[in-house]
């Protein structure tokens, strides 16, 4: 859940801050909405890898066990993964 919340953070202040997204509208705005507007922008690797976690480890509606070890590898990846996605983000 905390995994989560660091990716939608992340993505929501980066297109909040390069004024990507319409400051007056932001409470419509999905995770998706912000992921479409900034993903074309990232290497691909990136994009493949937040894009593989998201359906286990990146999506609101999941509930998952952590004491279960493929989510435990998938946390873990997720984790790497928004870790390039916030120092690419940086540099953008």
């Amino acid at each position: 859940m905390h995994t989560r919340f660091a990716f939608e953070k992340l993505i929501r202040t980066h297109c909040e801050k390069k004024n990507l997204v319409s400051k007056s509208r932001l409470k419509e705005y999905t995770t998706e909405d912000f992921w479409q507007v900034i993903k074309d922008d990232l290497p691909g690797q990136i994009q493949n890898d937040i894009e593989t976690c998201r359906p286990l480890v990146l999506n609101e509606s999941i509930n998952y066990n952590p004491e279960r070890h493929e989510i435990r590898a998938e946390l873990t990846k997720a984790i790497l993964a928004i870790k390039d996605l916030k120092d690419q983000l940086a540099n953008l």
